[in-house]
């Protein structure tokens, strides 16, 4: 219990739990091997780089360091006593600042070398997460600092959205395979990922053209020098730059949080004018074609208060194979509305629970193709509903949800 261990409650009448002989077996002995993680920061060095040292050696906090005490002042006639020095003594500056001299030199402060890696849409993540670091590489924490995008095929996904600006290559897993049987990081040329004619068809875009447009991450090098931020989440964006008004994941997941939406030009009239100008001239301009696809009005979306809780008090299940727009895709949706999702797959006895105390505060969201993973729902007669009753629903801030029912019949068993 002392490292998190239940083991011994789960087999308590184990003998090795009843020996209570010292001399034979330490019976506080921690097992290792149970706390593996915990070890872990006790055995990597501590990084003290040269610029820490610096600021350290200027700071009040060296002058609170104990000083060197010297002998005290003999009495009258007692002949005056030095204190022999010892051979290993230091003699040039404080033992302190030797100290951290030898911690500054002994250790590696150089930057991470190797590729910075990202997975989108693939399966085995976590394994050729194993393979990437065995090889010295490093898995990106932002996709700011990724280097490459893994991917199995091309897929509008969140994490693509987001390295598709910075990242120098897009790779198959096959990458990753081919670099653990030679034990180091092969070319990427045999392993970039190839277009998908449908998937540049359906998003009109065209990812060779893409990769190979310059400057393409010069928008978030002039954010950042303008003391600018890029939002991790939708949630905490302001300002959603955007060419033109296309019903993308990043538009659905920020229309309902950010205070502007503008045109690039802002960001390059910001850097012109070296701050951020005023955006009334940059706001986006309504596109009529857009709006009656979609069926909303731009300026009245934004127009309308409490936009960012128009899904307040509804909680949302995502089936598995959510696409599109992906299942963590809508999860982003769906919190920045407001919206609560659901990790844990209910019984239909608990939904009904729920739904009796509040109609409409539970709904079940699946593609056509899986709706074989929730024939009790429907056959208990509990809505579930395509991903357009939310997509819609927020633009237009109405959720129709008898047009978006799925119903038995549309069950198509394999």
């Amino acid at each position: 219990m002392l490292v998190g261990s239940q083991t011994a409650l789960k087999q308590a009448h184990h003998p090795k739990y009843h020996d209570f002989n010292a001399a034979v077996t330490d019976i506080f002995k921690i097992d290792y091997g149970h706390v593996q993680p915990l070890m872990g920061a006790w055995k990597t060095p501590i990084r003290v780089t040269q610029e820490i040292y610096e600021k350290f050696k200027s700071s009040p906090l060296k002058r609170l360091m104990p000083l060197k005490r010297k002998l005290s002042d003999p009495k009258p006639g007692e002949p005056t006593l030095k204190k022999k020095k010892p051979e290993n003594e230091i003699t040039t500056g404080s033992s302190l600042d030797a100290i951290l001299d030898d911690v500054v030199k002994g250790v590696d402060c150089e930057p991470k070398k190797g590729p910075f890696i990202r997975f989108s849409n693939t399966p085995n993540s976590a394994e050729l997460g194993k393979i990437v670091s065995r090889l010295d590489g490093n898995l990106a924490s932002t996709a700011k600092e990724a280097t490459h995008l893994v991917m199995k095929s091309v897929t509008r996904t969140v994490n693509f959205l987001a390295c598709v600006s910075t990242v120098k290559y897009i790779v198959t897993p096959d990458w990753i395979i081919e670099s653990e049987k030679e034990n180091h990081f092969v070319d990427e040329t045999p392993f970039l990922i190839q277009s998908d004619k449908t998937a540049e068809e359906t998003f009109g875009f065209s990812l060779s053209s893409l990769l190979g447009t310059p400057g393409r991450n010069s928008f978030l090098k002039i954010v950042s020098r303008l003391d600018g931020n890029l939002a991790s989440t939708a949630k905490e964006a302001t300002h959603l730059v955007m060419k033109s008004v296309t019903r993308t994941v990043n538009f659905l997941a920020c229309v309902s949080t950010v205070k502007y939406i503008v045109t690039p030009d802002w960001i390059i009239e910001s850097e012109k004018e070296n701050h951020f100008v005023d955006e009334t001239p940059f706001l986006i301009q309504s596109d009529k074609t857009a709006e009656e696809t979609f069926g909303f009005s731009l300026s009245s979306l934004l127009g309308t208060p409490g936009r960012n809780s128009f899904l307040k008090d509804k909680t949302f299940y995502l089936v598995h194979g959510l696409n599109p727009p992906g299942r963590q895709a809508m999860a982003d949706i769906i919190e920045s509305a407001g919206g609560t999702v659901d990790t844990k797959r209910r019984s239909s006895n608990y939904i009904k629970e729920v739904l009796t105390e509040k109609p409409e505060s539970y709904l079940v969201l699946c593609c056509r193709e899986h709706l074989t993973l929730v024939r009790d729902l429907l056959e208990a007669n509990i809505g579930v509903y395509t991903p357009e009753v939310v997509m819609s629903g927020i633009l237009r801030q109405k959720m129709d949800l008898k047009s978006n029912c799925f119903m038995v019949g549309d069950i198509v068993d394999d």
